[in-house]
């Protein structure tokens, strides 16, 4: 079943992912440069006035609001998936009923690429996007099935169904061959393999009702669980092999994410960074300082370091074998007391060009590996008080 129209080309891109050969789109906004317009209301309403103010006199005829469409691109991203250079994220909410949006951006040349509303019939939003070398899958709040499009098209049509009624993705891998699903609020793993889709139902993970974490190593696959949390090891055909539950720590979030890497287990965990081998031996705990939260990503270097995301603070650490090694926190521009603003550059800037901000993709090669951070080119990690968080930004958020 096809859920949206054709989309227009995108000019001067048939090199880019989503554009190749001719095609005619409908619904998918292109925006040229590198920043989006805010498009708003045409009316504005009065302000409110006093009982002793008498009210302005209305014009002729009736007022009619111009509308416009929303005032933003999205209240909120929610599922992103970067491939082939091209970064694609979709609205945690529908900006008009049964279209949530999607978005592509080329992130190392700052540039949007396109915006699509895609009709899925539905009034909630898009909850994980994965993407390969042909499509891209959707998962979506109110639906039970996956949702896959042609990026060379644009086409999107329903594609899987994972379970019951209720049944949505809540966390999404795609591996090789294979796409992991992990579903709310069954907490179910689900294997589908891309060609076939054909679907392997591994089991409930967990009494939570949000399987939250999904890793891959070459023989074992990781699944873990929100609150209460618990932790399980697999084969690759589904077989349980280990449960790890026992080895993590109390949390009133459970799990958040895990990641396999040189043949340890990392997750994240309440106020912690565990390690562990699949079997549970080698167990090392990182304590979270307490003004980052939570790590909520974990992510591998091109040069192979572990690095992981903190929540609050957007500080970001290199997970060290016995500990975390803060970076800094990515740029923003922030205004100090005496307003003053200033900027710094994330740890993965050109030191030596003495850069600030996210490298272009002359300055930095999509395939060079990132350098390792200064004392000029990182902000410092913690901020001192809630007073500089919230001035620049780092205020705090709900698990």
């Amino acid at each position: 079943m096809t859920v949206n129209d054709q989309l227009e080309p995108i000019a001067d891109s048939s090199d880019r992912a989503g554009a190749a050969g001719p095609m005619s789109f409908t619904r998918r906004t292109l925006l040229g440069g590198t920043g989006i317009a805010a498009v708003g209301s045409a009316f504005a309403a009065p302000a409110l006035l006093g009982p002793a103010v008498a009210a302005p006199t209305a014009p002729e005829g009736e007022m009619v609001p111009i509308l416009e469409g929303t005032a933003s691109q999205t209240a909120a991203i929610n599922g992103n998936a970067f491939h082939d250079g091209v970064l694609y994220v979709g609205s945690r909410t529908a900006p008009s009923p049964g279209t949530p949006r999607l978005a592509a951006f080329d992130p190392l040349a700052e540039e949007l690429l396109w915006v699509q509303d895609l009709e899925l019939g539905s009034s909630s939003g898009i909850t994980q996007i994965a993407a390969d070398d042909d499509h891209l899958y959707i998962g979506a709040s109110g639906h039970t099935h996956l949702f896959r499009q042609d990026r060379a098209t644009g086409e999107t049509e329903q594609w899987l169904q994972l379970g019951g009624a209720s049944t949505i993705p809540y966390s999404m891998r795609l591996e090789g061959e294979h796409l992991w699903i992990g579903t709310y609020p069954d907490c179910r793993l689900r294997r589908i393999t891309v060609a076939s889709g054909e679907i392997l139902d591994f089991g409930r993970i967990g009494a939570s009702t949000y399987m939250v974490g999904i890793a891959l190593d070459e023989d074992h696959v990781y699944a873990s669980t929100a609150a209460p949390g618990e932790l399980k090891v697999f084969d690759h055909q589904g077989n349980l092999l280990h449960d790890l539950t026992e080895h993590l720590v109390e949390s009133p979030v459970g799990t958040l994410k895990v990641i396999a890497h040189e043949g340890l287990l990392y997750v994240s965990v309440g106020r912690a960074v565990l390690s562990m081998r699949p079997d549970g031996t080698e167990r090392v705990e990182r304590p979270i300082p307490d003004e980052d939260r939570y790590v909520d990503h974990f992510d591998i270097t091109p040069d192979g370091r572990l690095i992981a995301l903190a929540r609050n603070t957007t500080n970001y650490y290199e997970v060290t074998p016995d500990g975390l090694e803060c970076l800094g926190a990515p740029p923003r521009t922030c205004r100090t007391s005496d307003s003053r603003s200033w900027r710094t550059a994330p740890w993965w800037a050109s030191a030596a060009s003495g850069t600030s901000g996210p490298p272009s993709s002359a300055a930095r090669p999509r395939s060079s590996p990132p350098r390792r951070p200064t004392s000029d080119t990182r902000r410092p990690c913690s901020p001192s008080s809630r007073t500089a968080a919230a001035r620049c930004g780092w205020a705090g958020t709900s698990p």
